[in-house]
């Protein structure tokens, strides 16, 4: 039985038959981690910058800071695309759970045929959808330049600030008003 590890997935397993791995380039059997703390770490923070050693190939080594930022440029991507999905997730969800698309819709098909009270009323509706949208598009920016990881962690957002502004526009009493 031998212990092996995946220099690509960063996959660690103890206990395996050894003929099983022998010949899968991907996998190191019985590993050296002694250039990297001594044993298998599972935290991906820190194992995500082993490589098998060019020289020794039983060996688990750092690697260099260019071989780092290769990492690091490519899980920034996957990071950003799925922190911007989750943010239109989060924007489309708060707008159109408050305004359904339906009457977002009917309201600027009536709009030129409203009275001035009734197009103030839309109009300051409108602002505010602005504004939410103006917040959805700084923080979308703010994701896409981020710098690092670390940066891109940090960044967060939070729709319901925008609750004790919101005008609570309804079509219905709009259209009732003279």
């Amino acid at each position: 039985m031998a212990k092996v590890f995946n220099h690509i997935t960063k996959e660690y397993r103890e206990s395996v038959n050894t003929p099983d791995y022998s010949s899968l380039p991907d996998w190191i059997v019985n590993p050296d981690f002694s250039a990297v703390g001594g044993s298998y770490n599972p935290d991906p923070n820190v194992n995500r910058y082993w490589k098998q050693d060019d020289v020794d190939p039983d060996a688990v080594v750092e690697m260099t800071q260019p071989e780092k930022d290769i990492v690091d440029a490519s899980q920034i991507t996957n990071d950003r695309a799925t922190k911007l999905r989750s943010l239109e997730n989060a924007y489309y969800g708060y707008v159109y759970d408050k305004y359904p698309m339906d009457m977002v819709v009917m309201t600027n098909s009536l709009y030129e045929v409203m009275t001035n009270a009734q197009k103030t009323i839309v109009d300051a509706w409108t602002a505010w959808l602005l504004t939410v949208g103006e917040y959805y598009a700084t923080i979308s920016l703010s994701i896409s330049t981020a710098a690092n990881l670390a940066a891109l962690d940090l960044i967060t957002w939070d729709f319901s600030t925008f609750n004790g502004t919101d005008p609570g526009y309804r079509l219905d009493n709009t259209l009732n008003t003279t």
